[in-house]
């Protein structure tokens, strides 16, 4: 064998040295663009909002004085974006429940309601405060008050009352759920319920649009109003990331212009006396 083809040889025996000893482990430029891939997943996470249907509150992804609202809020939430879907009130509920969104938008807090039976909790920093209006028939006006002593003295309650759908274990009364405002205020009209409970802005949209002057206002309460999350380890992860970006938003100069679009103070009128 001559010279030539010894050295052809020993090239050989090197380059397949070479391949089985370090080919396992070398990265390609593809395994490491794939490794960039995983760490920028592992790094951020966007976060879903199901938000209730409301007219003129959230319309659509884009249009309602609360969409505003959480796509400010999303400037604050650094980690990923804040996508926003939109459902009826107890499916939107239902969402957060079950895992398919990290938080519901809107919901309110009540104290005299303990969280731990509820199948939700809240986000620990509120949104703001929401007034609640007990919406009753002219015929027969009816109170907190008479609320109150009706739960007092136990019994089968004497009223029927509609609230939001998906919500209804948030009153210390029975509730018939409802996720149609102009429906529950259609039969409250035609004495068909005994009154119905929603806040106070939602509900005043469609009552003027409906020019219904057999409605009577009164005034119930005022909550917390606040986003609602699931239970558990993963739930308290997510109250801990909105916590933080309500906080950053609180502070900011558009808070207080953008809030004052969605939920004000009482409004003390009656449609009786509008002319309608």
């Amino acid at each position: 064998m001559n010279r030539s083809k010894i050295m052809q040889i020993v090239i050989i025996i090197i380059v397949i040295m070479a391949i089985s000893c370090g080919g396992g482990s070398k990265k390609t430029d593809t395994d490491t663009m794939e490794d960039a891939s995983v760490m920028s997943r592992d790094d951020s996470r966007d976060l879903k909002a199901s938000m209730a249907y409301l007219p003129g509150l959230i319309e659509t992804e884009n249009k309602g004085t609360f969409v505003d609202l959480v796509k400010e809020l999303d400037k604050y939430y650094t980690e990923g974006n804040i996508i926003i879907e939109i459902y009826p009130l107890a499916r939107s509920v239902e969402n957060v429940i079950e895992g398919r969104a990290d938080f519901h938008v809107p919901v309110f807090r009540n104290p005299a309601v303990p969280e731990d039976p509820l199948p939700y909790q809240t986000v620990t920093e509120s949104m703001g405060s929401v007034v609640f209006i007990l919406y009753s028939h002219v015929d027969n006006k009816i109170t907190k008050n008479n609320i109150d002593a009706a739960s007092a003295q136990g019994g089968e309650f004497p009223y029927e009352i509609e609230a939001g759908g998906g919500l209804e274990t948030s009153f210390p009364f029975p509730i018939l759920p409802t996720n149609d405002i102009a429906s529950a205020f259609k039969k409250l009209q035609n004495k068909r319920i005994d009154a119905f409970l929603w806040a106070q802005e939602e509900a005043d949209i469609t009552l003027k649009d409906l020019k219904l002057n057999e409605v009577w206002r009164s005034y119930y309460t005022t909550f917390e109003d606040c986003l609602l999350i699931q239970k558990g380890p993963e739930g308290d992860k997510i109250d801990a990331i909105l916590s933080a970006a309500l906080k950053k938003l609180k502070a900011s100069d558009r808070y207080e212009e953008l809030f004052a679009k969605i939920h004000l103070p009482f409004d003390d009128w009656q449609p009786s006396e509008m002319g309608w």
